[in-house]
């Protein structure tokens, strides 16, 4: 029988293996899948650098006249787990939610897990309509880089304005086979920052 050091270096080795082997099966399913860009927004400035990472936010304005997509109503967000997503411009527009990944092909070409929301202010006291937005959660939370280029684009997703078209965007892969997203890194007015450590 091995010694308990034998032992315990076979458990660390078999340890080191499995999180190499999820390591590479990731950057398999993300440099596979297919490339997506969705408008990203800024945060509350009270919580917005934690480190050397930038917070993720996935949303996109909707003009004053454009109608939320109807099953996107605030009401029904907590059930569905599909996201379909539609080219719109040189980028991905939430086109819909549904439950299952067959009803969301239906609304968009592509669906990924998550979920999204759609936010009309209403009109009061004769107040022109103002603009809206859908907001998008898919499961990616932040994008790790030095600390300066994270308070820089902070700082730009905070300058955004609803009347502007977005500057910065999130590169994500879908995966084909489990519908999941991947980040792969942002786009900063047409510059692109890639996790190439992964």
């Amino acid at each position: 029988m091995p010694s308990a050091p034998l032992r315990i270096l076979f458990v660390a080795f078999l340890c080191v293996a499995a999180l190499i082997g999820l390591v590479v099966r990731e950057g398999m399913a993300r440099a596979s899948g297919q490339e997506v860009m969705l408008a990203m927004a800024g945060v509350d400035p009270r919580s917005l650098l934690h480190g050397h990472y930038v917070i993720v936010q996935l949303q996109e304005n909707i003009a004053s006249e454009e109608p939320c997509p109807p099953t996107l109503l605030r009401d029904d967000a907590a059930e569905p787990a599909w996201v379909a997503l539609a080219p719109r411009n040189a980028h991905f527009s939430v086109a819909g939610v549904a439950g299952a990944r067959a009803e969301a092909e239906q609304l968009g070409p592509l669906a990924a897990r998550g979920s999204a929301w759609c936010f009309k202010p209403e009109p009061f006291d004769g107040q022109p309509e103002r603009a809206g937005f859908i907001q998008t959660q898919l499961g990616i939370e932040r994008f790790h880089i030095d600390q300066a280029q994270a308070q820089r684009i902070e700082r730009l997703l905070g300058e955004q304005t609803p009347d502007q078209a977005p500057r910065i965007f999130a590169i994500v892969s879908i995966g084909s086979s489990d519908g999941r997203a991947r980040l792969k890194g942002l786009q900063i007015d047409g510059e692109r920052l890639m996790l190439d450590w992964l």
